[in-house]
This record gives C-alpha cells, sequence and structure tokens, in this order.
C-alpha cells in the first residue's frame, strides 16, 4: 500500500477501514490493519483487529507472529531475538515488517549497534525500500552525526518525496544549523500529515528564527488547542521525543524573546506545572519573571536551576567514563538517575535502557524503570503492562 511506504499510517488507516466498511471483510483486511495499529502505537485496536482476523480464520502461526513484532516494536526484544532471527532466515514472514519492527525496538531500547547492523542488511536486501536509509537517518541522529543523518533523510525523500518522518528530522538537523528557511520547506511539508502538531511546533520555530513572529505566534495559538493526545500522536508519528507542553512551551519562548514579558509567564508556567524538571523553561520563566519585576521569585526559580544543573555536573563526570568504556553498566544507571531526578525522564530512560542492553538483569535500572513507568500509568493506563514487567524484573514486591 503506497500510504504504508510513505509512513501515512492515518491515511492507510482510514483506507483499509472504508475497505472493511464495503466488504467484505477479510484475513488480510484486518492483518493489514492491524499492522497499520502496531506502528501507531495503538495496541488496543492492535488486539481488536488481530481477534477479528483470528475469527475469519487467519491461522495461530500468523496471529502469534504479529504479536512476536509488536513485542518488538516495543522495545522488549529480550529473548525473543532467536525468535526474530529465525523469522529473517525463513522468509516465514514479510521480511521488511520484520526487520522494521526488530529495528524500532532496536532503537527503543538502545541496542544501538545491533540497530546498524540490521539497518545495513536491510539495505542489502531491500534496495528500493526508503525505510533502511530513514532508519539510518534515525541511528546518525542517536549517534549525534547529524552530516550523516541528513544524508540518509535526503536519500529517502529522493524516493518518496512525501515521506512526512524524513522531512521533518531533516528540518530539525536543518535547525541545528542555523537555517531555518530551509527548514521552514522541511517541516511545511511534514505539515500535510493527518496529526501535525510536532510539525506545525517546529513550523513556529522556524518562523520565530526568521523574525517572523506574528506568524509563529499564529501557528502556536492554534496548536495549544489540541488535545494532548492527539499531540502525543504527531510526535509518535515522526519519531521525535515528547515531553511536557511543546506548544506552550514554544509560546512562552516567543513572549518571552519580544519582552512580552507576562503572556510568557502565562505560558510558561504551565510548562513548569507539567514538567518541573525541564530546566530550561524553568531558566526562561525565571528571567521572565524578573523581566515583570517580579525578583523574588526570579531568583528563587533561578537558583533552583543553578542547583539542579550544579547536581548534573556528575554526568559529565560519568560520561566520560562512559565514553572511555562503553561497557560500564553502574555509570550508565547512575546518569539515567540523575536526568529522572534533576531535569528530563526521557534522557533518564534513555540511559537505564543503555544500561538495560549491556546488562539486562541490572536490579536498579529495572526498579527505576518501574517507578518511572508506573507515574506515567496513573494518566495512561498503557504503560501498566510495562511497568509491571519492570518491576518484577527488579525483584520489587508489589506495593
Amino acid at each position: 500500500m503506497r500510504e504504508m511506504a510513505a509512513q501515512h499510517l492515518d491515511q492507510a488507516e482510514t483506507l483499509v477501514g472504508y475497505a472493511i466498511l464495503i466488504g467484505p471483510p477479510s484475513v488480510d483486511d484486518y492483518i493489514l490493519l492491524a499492522r497499520i495499529q502496531r506502528k501507531q502505537g495503538n495496541l488496543d485496536a492492535f488486539d481488536r483487529s488481530l481477534k477479528r482476523a483470528s475469527e475469519l480464520g487467519a491461522g495461530p502461526r500468523l496471529i502469534e507472529i504479529e504479536r512476536l513484532l509488536a513485542q518488538a516494536q516495543s522495545g522488549r526484544i529480550e529473548g525473543i531475538q532467536n525468535q526474530l532471527d529465525k523469522l529473517l532466515v525463513k522468509g516465514e514472514s514479510d521480511g521488511q515488517e520484520v526487520l522494521e519492527a526488530y529495528v524500532n525496538g532496536c532503537l527503543a531500547s538502545a541496542r544501538l549497534k545491533q540497530a546498524e547492523t540490521l539497518i545495513s542488511g536491510w539495505e542489502k536486501a531491500f534496495p528500493t525500500d526508503c525505510q533502511p536509509s530513514y532508519f539510518r537517518g534515525r541511528l546518525m541522529m542517536f549517534y549525534g552525526k547529524n552530516n550523516e543523518a541528513a544524508t540518509a533523510f535526503k536519500s529517502t525523500l529522493s524516493t518518496q518525496p512525501k515521506h512526512f518522518p524524513a522531512a521533518y528530522l531533516l528540518g530539525q538537523i536543518l535547525m541545528q544549523e542555523n537555517r531555518p528557511d530551509e527548514a521552514l520547506i522541511q517541516f511545511r511539508l511534514s505539515n500535510k500529515m493527518s496529526h501535525n502538531a510536532a510539525s506545525r511546533i517546529a513550523e513556529a520555530k522556524a518562523l520565530r528564527s526568521l523574525g517572523r513572529v506574528d506568524e509563529a505566534r499564529d501557528v502556536l495559538q492554534e496548536t495549544v488547542l489540541l488535545s494532548r493526545e492527539q499531540t502525543r500522536k504527531s510526535f509518535q508519528r515522526v519519531g521525535d521525543r515528547y515531553e511536557g507542553l511543546p506548544a506552550q512551551m514554544e509560546l512562552g519562548n516567543l513572549e518571552l524573546a519580544v519582552n512580552n514579558y507576562a503572556a510568557a509567564i502565562q505560558w510558561l508556567d504551565e510548562v513548569v506545572i507539567e514538567n518541573p524538571g525541564d530546566l530550561s523553561s524553568r531558566h526562561a520563566r525565571g528571567i521572565a519573571l524578573r523581566g515583570a519585576g517580579r525578583t523574588e521569585e526570579a531568583a528563587r526559580e533561578l537558583q533552583a536551576v543553578k542547583d539542579a544543573r550544579i547536581a548534573l555536573r556528575e554526568v559529565d563526570r560519568l560520561g566520560d567514563l562512559v565514553n572511555k568504556n562503553p561497557d560500564l553498566v553502574d555509570e550508565r544507571v547512575r546518569i539515567g538517575e540523575l536526568y529522572l531526578t534533576h531535569e528530563s525522564k526521557l534522557t533518564g530512560e534513555y540511559w537505564l535502557k543503555t544500561a538495560l542492553a549491556r546488562n539486562p538483569d541490572h536490579q536498579r535500572a529495572h526498579q527505576l524503570l518501574s517507578e518511572l513507568y508506573e507515574t506515567y500509568a496513573k494518566q495512561d493506563d498503557r504503560y501498566a503492562a510495562v511497568a509491571e514487567y519492570h518491576r518484577q524484573r527488579s525483584g520489587l514486591l508489589p506495593n
């Protein structure tokens, strides 16, 4: 399906749903729908589609393989790697589907070397597929190699000009290179997605960098009206990190840049309440408070940021050790714990996963992840199962 190849998952879901509606429904329809829903991260709908496929006559092995790919995609590939490898060797399932789920899982669990090996094999086995170059671009971004990442995303777009996630991530690299005019083109291309909050926020950043503040504000004022779920989906669709309230944060920074301190405080208050560990937003809020004449509040906020950054100095020391010896595990766990405590939960989660990629039985890493996901599960029950998995692996007793 053309929409699947271009990663237009929401459009693909609509088309398959329409095919099922006009009928008669088939096993193939529901398996395809389940795959789309898996890639969207909609596992409840994924389960319902597999159940319907089974009712229509899908064999148990087909259902088993689809569930295996869902587990792989989530990053829980420990214990199933041999099964995934056999699927690739025996050709029992669509090789591109297996590779995509496998690589996604490796990236999600910070198994970067394994991801690179799989991507290289993917490129050789399916030379006309645009997805391996897209995943290579994402991998290079993990490594901080933006030139190589940009080359990979451009390769993806040369094969599939409407690959919106590749366009979005290429735009992010161009912004880091201070090329907002070129980035704006990529963000506006990815705006054509059904869920486009992430690309619209990025568009606003590019507009602000170009001095087009009023246009940026208009974009953001529309974006903040979207639900959190719509915004979350948009970041998931483009393979980007989602944390806090990104549209409100950008509006706060925009208003601060033009000395609209009262408006900046209004937006940044929301951001800091949602994510107290966002040091950049807290620093911006402190500057806005000072600009508004609220000097005592500003001093407290800026001191809190300073204290957190002092605590994070340990990260620099530990990071140097890890760079010299990448196999260190306890140090990775400590870095993760420091980020969880003092700044970004997403960054902390990533470091803990890098530790588990090297020692899957590290109890402290499992404990910290269990506590993190239990917090998430209070607002989103999709995290309950993974929280329980890490709790069991940590050796902790039930609450």
